[in-house]
């Protein structure tokens, strides 16, 4: 096959075959049987066993040489590249963990937005609240709705006035009129 298009990755003949006769997914099976042929044939013979156009057998195999076996697979298609790089994630990660004061910002708590702008700011790169969302949730991190409490409040006030709130609510006393 001189100056044809070679697969590049791992996988051996016998790979393929295997991976061809364990596949139940047709599309996905006639792809292996593509890749298993093309140590025998040259993709345009290959385009005519399988019947396909010549250039969905070669969409294949390059899709096999950038993303490996992952890429054959028709339900996975293999997208764009990351917004973030493994490097970029590890960091934000890092700064999400701490305090944002801790790290020279002027608020205390994360929310997604705050880290859209952050990572807006340092790295440039402009990310929806949802795909940092997602990210997020990738590296560890979970939704956690934020709850109040009110450090200064004695307990025994509180109890105090919930009685008597209590007792006004049960006696039926009209509330007071509002005032203009």
């Amino acid at each position: 096959m001189p100056g044809q298009l070679k697969l590049q990755g791992k996988h051996t003949k016998e790979d393929f075959l295997l991976l061809y006769k364990k596949c139940r997914d047709f599309r996905l099976r006639e792809r292996y049987q593509a890749m298993y042929l093309s140590f025998m044939y040259d993709w345009e013979e290959i385009a005519v066993i399988v019947g396909r156009e010549y250039q969905t057998v070669l969409e294949w195999a390059r899709l096999y040489n950038e993303s490996g076996i992952e890429g054959l697979d028709p339900d996975r298609p293999p997208g764009r590249s990351p917004s973030l790089s493994k490097e970029q994630m590890a960091e934000v990660k890092k700064n999400v963990m701490q305090c944002p004061r801790d790290i020279g910002l002027r608020f205390s708590n994360w929310t997604v937005g705050r880290v859209c702008r952050w990572i807006a700011g340092k790295f440039n790169v402009i990310l929806s609240g949802e795909r940092v969302r997602q990210l997020l949730h990738a590296v560890g991190f979970s939704y956690v709705k934020p709850s109040y409490s009110y450090i200064l409040a004695d307990r025994k006030e509180r109890e105090a006035f919930l009685s008597e709130f209590r007792e006004i609510a049960a006696s039926g006393t009209p509330s007071p009129p509002p005032i203009r």
